[in-house]
């Protein structure tokens, strides 16, 4: 039945009221002109019923056998609800600018989706593909994939393997990543922090220092190098060395000072970026003292990122005002910001010297800071020979 119904809508019918004394014979005379009606309703000398347009043009056929009158109740189906549209032209145009612009949106790539990555981020290969041109915004037509293959192996050395796939809108790429590789490789391990050893424990190598010892960034610590009867043995050095580390944090602040704070006020501006075409909504420009914060949204469908990106940056204004301390205000202010600084570090940090100077202008703290640390990183041998 549904099938029927939406076949009469495609179609189009009209319910109509015919007026006559010879209804009873006109429902033969349609059963013989093979007219198919539907919905009939009868009362004494008026029938009520559905017709397709198509029939419908045939009553004139069957009126001229029958005196009867046609009343046209309604009009309905898709046929009469295009011609009722088209006469409203602003609905016309706009679906037609809707298909073509959908047209001309289609020739060009949308988001760029990364797929087979495992070690690498995405945001990396993502940021390679941009520098050979491979974006949200090209056109479908620039996506030349032998070639742009060549110049993301070069871009990336990570990768092992690249393909492009265009797949409607979006541009697939498909990446294999270079096995890592092997242990074997000899290696020395060397220090990354200037430091007096406390803890070492030898994987494999050749340990060049002890316990107490002061070594020096870029010092070698472990050698991959290992002395035998039968000659060298080069391994890749393992090894897990602590080393107690030893800082300097100095702050300095003024008696007298110029503080900026917010005073209330505040504006934002807007930026759409459509296909990497950045369009600025706003006017003017800010000269005023702020401070600013960039908040950055994206239009999402069905789950996948579309080339649709909105900036909104917040300026804050701020004033400027002449703030004067006391030795003990200035001096909580610095140590305060030499404590965070410290608790960035480490949380195990040992403080073995404080050193506070002052002038008539302001003071300066230092403090000497002492910390535990894994130290050591790998460095390949080198077996070039000079020529």
């Amino acid at each position: 039945m549904f099938i029927i119904n939406l076949y009469r809508f495609l179609c189009g019918y009209v319910e109509i009221l015919v007026i006559g004394e010879f209804c009873s014979k006109l429902l033969n005379i349609f059963a013989l002109q093979k007219i198919s009606i539907w919905d009939i309703e009868t009362k004494e000398n008026r029938i009520k019923f559905c017709v397709s347009v198509k029939d419908f043009l045939r009553l004139r056929e069957v009126k001229g056998k029958l005196s009867f009158k046609v009343k046209i109740l309604k009009k309905c189906g898709l046929p009469f609800v295009v011609k009722k549209r088209v006469k409203r032209i602003g609905v016309v145009l706009g679906i037609a600018l809707f298909f073509i612009t959908l047209q001309f949106l289609s020739n060009y790539i949308w988001t760029v989706r990364v797929e087979g990555n495992a070690v690498i981020a995405k945001e990396e290969i993502v940021a390679c593909c941009e520098k050979i041109g491979v974006r949200s915004g090209m056109r479908r037509s620039e996506v030349d994939s032998g070639y742009l293959r060549e110049r993301l192996l070069l871009e990336c050395d990570e990768l092992a393997w690249c393909s492009f796939n265009i797949e409607g809108s979006r541009l697939t790429v498909n990446v294999t990543e270079i096995s890592s590789p092997s242990n074997s490789q000899p290696s020395n391990i060397v220090s990354d922090f200037d430091g007096v050893i406390t803890e070492i424990f030898v994987e494999s190598g050749t340990a060049l220092v002890k316990k107490s010892d002061a070594v020096r960034k870029g010092d070698v610590l472990i050698s991959g190098v290992i002395e035998g009867e039968h000659g060298n043995k080069f391994v890749n050095s393992a090894a897990k060395i602590k080393a107690d580390i030893f800082e300097t944090i100095i702050e300095r602040g003024e008696f007298s000072a110029e503080n900026l704070y917010k005073n209330g006020k505040s504006k934002e501006k807007c930026v759409l970026e459509l296909f990497s075409i950045k369009l600025p909504l706003y006017l003017g420009e800010t000269t005023l003292p702020n401070e600013s914060k960039l908040i950055k949204k994206e239009a999402i469908l069905f789950g996948e990122p579309l080339p649709i990106k909105l900036y909104l940056r917040k300026f804050d204004f701020v004033s400027e005002e002449t703030v004067v301390m006391t030795r003990d205000e200035l001096l909580l202010k610095l140590s305060e910001k030499i404590e965070r600084k410290i608790n960035d570090i480490s949380f195990d940090c040992e403080v073995i010297d404080r050193n506070i100077r002052e002038n008539e202008d302001g003071i300066e703290v230092k403090y000497e800071i002492r910390y535990e640390k894994c130290i050591g990183i790998e460095e390949k041998l080198n077996f070039d020979i000079p020529k």
